[in-house]
């Protein structure tokens, strides 16, 4: 340690007193011929005769203190010792001063000695405080803002979190510095260049985490030949602590190497390259969303804290690959409602009866339940096992692209198909397989016919599949969590729960402000059916039967018993237009026909309960068994190269391309568009 003024001799004894209490081991080597007294507050060194002595010729003296309760002072020399009896419990203050004697102006030091001791109250703007402090001394330490300078008592939760503020200023203010010691109670610092006298010294109070800031010296005298072309103390995690901000509040920005390099330059007046802004840009999603590893740690105190509160197929794009199932339907506004999450290493037969069965525990039995997905093997068997009273469809969209690929892009095909799989009547379905049959020498019709008809085709279906013909509802929600994939697991599902609470708020509000007994949907799909049937005429067959006249057609409704030959109600369970005419002729409410599941009513009660947070982590009261169990991160193979971030598009989906809408060309945007726009 430099000793160069009052100050620091006296922040020496402090945190020497605090280390070892009342033993101060203190050498101080004076050049030229000394004159030198030694005075002390006590009555023993006043009744010296001669309090002086004088060393003349002599090139160094070392003055050898060594300070305890009753204990000596001992004053070693070449010429002589002189033994001084001190009392550190009467001793009144410590100074450590110098002046030259008037006698002789080019010689002679002054040195008075005396020791206060330690007091746990001394305060604290003191810039040589003793490391010994209370806990409740910092109880209200603010924390530090990274944008203000530093100041002599500054207090620091870690040496992290100074070298981190030291940095931060170092690259506003333009100056590199280095680092002279770093042990784990103490850190120093000082300029790059060797003649620049800023410096900044700290230590860490003892029995307490905090870093003091005991000595700033905040002006440079350097040259700027001295600086880097990168700056020293740009380093990733710097950079990261700078752009982190970027990254907090929301899944869906896009915040590219790129552009950290040009926010670096233009804001911090850094060149950083490439490889150096991913790091950065790495570091900062962990800063913002936490490590992937950490976020394994704490899923399990997560999910039962997540229960606490709250009682009542898509490729993961994080470090740790993996699979995320999702469980969805429709409420009666034509909305995502989704019902179930799960995350597994991969797509396979036990992962998928795993997540089923967790979905038949949530859900339990319900009666007409119908599974709407593509036709993965592994689905189609968890479906049979866990759910075997269920119905289980095929999503029209999956089998058209299978159509593609096995027999071409072939437009006739595929409007026969997508117009057979959702007529309602069987007649008009067979109808539609005939023109089928007759291409390609009937193969497209026997490869649908032998996935079977009452898998696609709504005619043949055996349940009620409602307006639900594709999984659809599973890709929005594939859309809707694009960028939350990239989350660590825990943050992954606290976004999802995020999302969920917000769904659930701005839905139950709208539902509370409907006036109408259906929902908003459904209402206006009642309306245009019974616009429909205006022009359409009515033939009586008893009380409630009817026969209704539909241009060349006739359509029997059956009001009592709920049934219609065009089949519309009985598959969507709203009145269709033939319906709505029954129902204007009979005087009977329309509504009454609509199944509950389109009111208004059941639409508040699904979204009735409120979704919780689970507050912060310090919060968590979760049972010691739950801590005990550890969750670690999947072992996972590191694939050499970038990380996939697109989705694979599946057998016969056309990879859409996207064009720039500022040259109209493909394989980029307008953000990186580097190409000449041709004037007019």
């Amino acid at each position: 340690m430099e000793i160069v003024d009052n100050e620091d001799v006296a922040s020496w004894v402090y945190d020497s007193l605090s280390v070892q209490p009342n033993k101060i081991p203190l050498y101080i080597t004076l050049e030229r011929s000394l004159s030198r007294s030694v005075s002390e507050g006590s009555q023993d060194m006043n009744n010296r005769s001669d309090p002086s002595f004088q060393y003349d010729d002599v090139d160094s003296t070392i003055f050898s203190t060594e300070l305890d309760d009753q204990s000596p002072i001992a004053v070693s020399s070449p010429h002589e010792q002189i033994i001084v009896n001190f009392d550190l419990d009467n001793a009144d203050n410590v100074s450590y001063g110098s002046r030259e004697e008037d006698e002789n102006p080019t010689h002679g030091v002054e040195i008075n000695v005396s020791v206060q001791p330690l007091d746990d109250n001394f305060a604290s703007s003191s810039s040589y405080r003793s490391k010994k402090r209370r806990t409740e001394d910092f109880e209200n330490v603010t924390i530090v803002d990274t944008n203000e300078d530093i100041l002599v008592g500054q207090l620091y939760p870690s040496k992290k979190a100074l070298k981190q503020h030291l940095g931060m200023l170092a690259i506003r203010k333009n100056y590199e510095f280095k680092v002279k010691r770093s042990t784990s109670d103490q850190f120093e610092v000082g300029c790059l260049d060797p003649s620049c006298k800023w410096q900044l010294r700290a230590v860490k109070l003892q029995e307490l985490t905090y870093f003091e800031v005991r000595k700033f010296h905040n002006e440079h005298s350097c040259s700027l030949d001295i600086m880097h072309r990168d700056h020293r103390q740009a380093s990733s995690s710097l950079i990261g602590q700078f752009v982190k901000s970027k990254f907090e509040g929301g899944t869906s920005r896009i915040y590219r190497p790129r552009d950290i390099i040009d926010d670096a330059r233009v804001q911090l007046g850094v060149n950083i390259g490439y490889n150096k802004a991913w790091r950065a840009r790495e570091a900062a999603l962990e800063i913002a969303r936490g490590s992937p590893e950490g976020s394994f740690a704490i899923l399990l105190a997560y999910c039962a804290m997540l229960e606490r509160k709250n009682q009542d197929g898509t490729f993961l794009k994080g470090k740790y690959f993996g699979t995320m199932f999702v469980a969805a339907c429709q409420d009666g506004e034509n909305q995502i409602y989704p019902l179930a999450f799960g995350v597994v290493d991969s797509e396979n037969d036990a992962s998928w009866s795993w997540f089923l069965t967790k979905l038949r525990g949530a859900i339990g039995v319900v009666e007409n339940l119908v599974f709407i997905s593509d036709r993965h093997g592994s689905i189609a068997k968890a479906v049979d096992i866990v759910f075997p009273e269920a119905h289980h469809g095929a999503c029209i969209f999956h089998i058209a692209n299978n159509l593609q690929s096995k027999f071409g892009k072939k437009r006739k095909i595929l409007m026969l198909y997508h117009t057979a799989a959702k007529k309602y009547q069987v007649s008009e379905f067979n109808t539609l397989m005939d023109d089928i049959r007759k291409i390609k020498d009937g193969e497209v019709c026997k490869y649908l016919e032998d996935i079977g008809c009452h898998k696609w085709a709504r005619a043949h279906f055996m349940g009620y599949r409602y307006n639900m013909m594709t999984s659809n509802i599973a890709e929005s929600m594939n859309a809707k969590l694009k960028e939350a994939r990239k989350l660590p697991i825990t943050a992954l599902v606290d976004h999802l729960r995020e999302v969920l609470q917000q769904w659930f708020v701005e839905r139950r509000d709208a539902a509370s402000s409907l006036n109408t007994h259906l929902t908003k949907w459904a209402e206006n799909k009642v309306r245009k059916n019974n616009n429909c049937g205006l022009h359409m005429r009515v033939s009586p067959i008893d009380l409630y039967a009817f026969q209704i006249h539909d241009q060349s057609q006739t359509f029997t409704v059956d009001l009592n018993n709920m049934t219609y030959t065009c089949r519309e109600f009985d598959l969507d369970r709203l009145p269709c237009a033939h319906a709505t005419v029954a129902c204007r002729f009979k005087g009977v409410s329309v509504y009454s026909m609509c199944s509950q599941f389109y009111t208004a009513n059941a639409l508040m009660l699904a979204y009735a309960e409120p979704i919780w947070p689970v507050g912060n982590k310090s919060e968590w009261d979760v049972s010691q068994d739950v801590q005990n169990k550890i969750v670690l991160p999947p072992i996972r193979q590191v694939i050499p190269g970038r990380r996939k971030t697109v989705r694979i598009p599946s057998v016969g989906e056309d990879a859409i391309r996207k064009k720039c809408t500022r040259c109209g060309g493909a394989g980029h945007n307008r953000a990186t568009c580097k190409n000449p726009i041709p004037l007019d």
